[in-house]
């Protein structure tokens, strides 16, 4: 009897520990399962993050590919334009040649950004820069084209002014010559700038060191020979005489008045064809404009002329 009885404990204990053994290989299993969903959720969630960051990245990549077609565009736009201003206004161009070289350096400080990654937003601040170069670049042309053909209407005034004066010269010459009196024939002037033994002709009135006068005094065989004093009057761009001084010593006699002379000429005249230069050293800065010449002689007016400074 006590010999079943061990037996069927042993039995039972043993039964036992097999049921505990089955229900620690179910957790296990349990836990091995939980951890291997729990990998297989972390993998999956890692690729779409990863999926989602190459998508962000690729859409960066395409935007920024965008914008640099965009600024590419922009930057070919504005060439084109810059060019095809240039070729407009000609030889205007040559006066901003500075200004030029400077946009055609921003260009190629531009192209060299959108050729470097990361560098866009450079080139977009220095685009927007060069459009405020060329727009200046633009209104500098224009205002010089203006002037230019301001200077090119006064440029035909003058010389219609010049040949009324030729004309009246030349009627006042044929007169003078019938008679006993002088003339000044060709009357001409011009800024003059020496430098050693040469003359240079300067047409730019803040270059001019001194005004030039020349003309010929006519062959006269009726006028009396010897020793003549030459008056010349020259009248700045405000009808104003230029002049040394308003002493009697810088005024002539004409008309029983006096007035003043800017340039005085003692010459011996012979009865025959003499030319003259002559010349007068500039008080202070001359005004851009036209200047106009009167010759006195004898008391009297024997030529007119004029010439401009810019």
């Amino acid at each position: 009897m006590e010999t079943n009885q061990t037996t069927d404990t042993q039995n039972e204990s043993g039964e036992k520990n097999k049921g505990a053994g089955k229900s620690s290989t179910v957790i296990i299993l349990s836990l091995l399962v939980i951890l291997l969903g729990g990998t297989v959720v972390y993998l999956l969630f890692q690729k779409k993050s990863q999926k989602i960051q190459y998508q962000v990245i690729l859409k960066e990549k395409e935007a920024s590919s965008n914008e640099k077609v965009t600024l590419q565009r922009a930057l070919d736009s504005l060439v084109n334009e810059h060019n095809k201003i240039k070729s407009q206004y000609g030889e205007l161009n040559d006066r901003l040649s500075k200004k030029d070289s400077i946009i055609q350096k921003n260009v190629r400080e531009i192209q060299n950004l959108l050729a470097t990654t990361g560098e866009l937003k450079r080139a977009k601040r220095k685009l927007e820069l060069l459009r405020g170069i060329t727009q200046g670049y633009v209104h500098q042309m224009d205002s010089l084209y203006k002037v230019n053909i301001q200077l090119t209407e006064e440029n035909k005034q003058v010389k219609s002014d010049f040949q009324k004066e030729k004309a009246k010269t030349e009627e006042l010459t044929v007169k003078i010559t019938s008679a006993s009196g002088l003339a000044a024939y060709k009357v001409k002037g011009s800024g003059v700038r020496v430098k050693g033994k040469k003359e240079e002709i300067i047409n730019k009135a803040k270059r001019a060191e001194q005004l030039k006068v020349s003309f010929t005094i006519l062959q006269n065989p009726l006028a009396s020979s010897g020793s003549k004093d030459i008056y010349i009057r020259i009248t700045g761009p405000d009808n104003k005489v230029l002049c040394d001084g308003t002493e009697d010593e810088f005024m002539f006699a004409y008309k029983n008045d006096k007035i003043v002379y800017t340039i005085k000429k003692q010459i011996n005249y012979e009865n025959k064809n003499l030319e003259l230069d002559l010349y007068w050293p500039k008080k202070g800065e001359l005004t851009p404009g036209t200047y106009g010449i009167d010759v006195f002689a004898s008391g009297e007016q024997i030529g007119v002329g004029s010439f401009k400074l810019e």
